[in-house]
């Protein structure tokens, strides 16, 4: 692995006020997808700024790795709480990492920290204290208590009721 760390920014970075422009290190990336995130002003001014100094690159990751980090939030039961972007994001650090960079992800989404964790990629938040532990949920019926693994549904495919999640029993702390 080399020692050149890149900086992957999630939408949340930038709202919450994470200046690409005014970090020490200029190998900072956002995703297609999560520029179009980036809607108020303040936000957008920020953006541009880091675009024109050089500190921010936008690049897309490749369609493999969305594959990867699409099938590795549908084994642990995220799949349905990440958008388009949150996976972009994911994706470009898993690229990134097997490029061997030293990515780290920025971000308050406790989805992109979960997933990131059981990738093995480091994350940071700005606003928020992160994650406290790794989860993967089981999702489940509320009515009719049936189960689902690896699907990416929203509602009980007996029933018709919403579907829900809980941490799996053994990651329940007391």
């Amino acid at each position: 692995m080399s020692n050149i760390e890149v900086v992957i920014l999630d939408s949340s970075a930038i709202i919450n006020g994470y200046d690409p422009s005014s970090a020490s290190t200029k190998n900072h990336f956002i995703s297609g997808g999560v520029v179009d995130e980036i809607k108020d002003s303040k936000s957008r001014m920020m953006f541009e700024r880091a675009l024109d100094v050089g500190k921010l690159r936008i690049i897309n990751p490749s369609i493999k790795y969305l594959k990867y980090v699409d099938d590795a939030a549908s084994k642990t039961g995220d799949a349905n709480y990440l958008s388009k972007a949150d996976m972009e994001v994911l994706a470009l650090a898993l690229e990134m990492k097997d490029r061997g960079l030293k990515p780290i992800i920025v971000s308050d989404d406790f989805t992109i920290q979960n997933l990131a964790a059981h990738l093995g990629i480091r994350y940071i938040s700005v606003s928020t204290i992160g994650i406290r532990r790794v989860i993967e949920w089981i999702v489940y019926c509320p009515a009719c208590g049936r189960r689902y693994d690896n699907e990416r549904l929203d509602r009980c495919l007996i029933c018709g009721t919403e579907l829900k999640r809980k941490p799996k029993p053994s990651q329940i702390v007391q």
